[in-house]
């Protein structure tokens, strides 16, 4: 195990480490706070162990055109314990991470994770491999709409909160596994078709918020799986709703403001829309057409649509 003393400097220089030797393959480096410079590198086999007590100081990793064949956690007992461990990756050109990302041990004896990825402008981070969140956060920030976020592996969320506030692209999916904890997606942007949000009948009620949902063209499955889980779209009023071979057509009067890719032998009725906290439309799914208790309103919905907005008791 090394560990990191540099303050802001290059990976690559043995005077940064506590071992006075570069980490390689099978080692653990533990970088607590500074900057950590890699460029046009290919890393493999070590662990990056990010353990920032705050994020005003939280460790970052500056990559650049980077092949990075390791594993990064933000885990393990904090202290005080419960307390979070932070980090960022600060991206720029093209990084691939084919390892594990491991966030958070929140349901041992550990603590959570917070982890930043902040991609630049005309610059990708591109996931090969699986991030996990236990009881932690997962974030995507970006300089502007030439960010991307390309999953071609998994985010799996134990009931922690990702948010992707750039574009996401790939083959990969974003996956609710079995858990007690209620997990929550976030996509602030375009998300593209071949991505996937994989819900599960073994779960808790997930939560989807899609600030933009007609650039959502990602396949939603498990949605119908017995729980309530819930679909939020805060910026979007949704009057009438119509489902019909996997897509739920959704409308404000009679103007088409979202069209959902979502996997199931549904009927419109099972859709429940109500108002969103805070504006906006909040969707769950109901699994006889009714969910919340109150007095249906009706409204007016186009010719082939049918749907009952529920207004709740106070």
């Amino acid at each position: 195990m090394a560990t990191w003393f540099g303050g802001t400097g290059k990976f690559d220089q043995p005077r940064n480490w506590s071992s006075h030797e570069v980490p390689q393959e099978g080692d653990t480096a533990v970088i607590n706070t500074g900057t950590v410079l890699i460029r046009n590198e290919e890393i493999h086999g070590v662990t990056f162990s990010l353990q920032g007590t705050s994020q005003a100081d939280q460790p970052v990793l500056k990559l650049k055109n980077v092949d990075l064949e390791s594993n990064i956690s933000l885990s393990g007992l904090a202290t005080p314990p419960g307390s979070t461990f932070f980090g960022e990756l600060s991206v720029s050109g093209r990084v691939d991470s084919s390892g594990d990302i491991s966030l958070g041990s929140g349901r041992g004896p550990g603590s959570p994770g917070d982890l930043t990825v902040d991609i630049k402008h005309h610059s990708e981070f591109v996931n090969k491999g699986t991030i996990t969140l236990d009881l932690a956060s997962f974030t995507v920030t970006g300089a502007s709409h030439s960010s991307v976020f390309v999953n071609d592996g998994s985010v799996v969320d134990v009931g922690g909160v990702v948010r992707v506030d750039v574009p996401v692209v790939g083959q990969g999916t974003f996956e609710e596994p079995p858990t007690i904890f209620s997990p929550e997606f976030t996509f602030g942007d375009f998300v593209g078709h071949g991505i996937t949000v994989d819900l599960n009948s073994q779960g808790q009620p997930a939560l989807i918020t899609l600030d933009k949902p007609m650039e959502f063209l990602a396949e939603i499955q498990g949605f119908g799986s017995g729980l309530p889980n819930s679909i939020n779209l805060p910026n979007t009023t949704v009057t009438s709703e119509h489902f019909a071979n996997n897509h739920l057509k959704l409308f404000d009067d009679h103007r088409l403001v979202a069209n959902l890719n979502i996997i199931g032998d549904f009927t419109t009725n099972q859709f429940v829309l109500r108002p969103g906290i805070g504006g906006g439309t909040e969707i769950t799914f109901a699994s006889t057409g009714t969910l919340f208790p109150g007095t249906p309103m009706a409204i007016t919905t186009p010719a082939d649509a049918n749907v009952v907005m529920p207004i709740a008791h106070s």
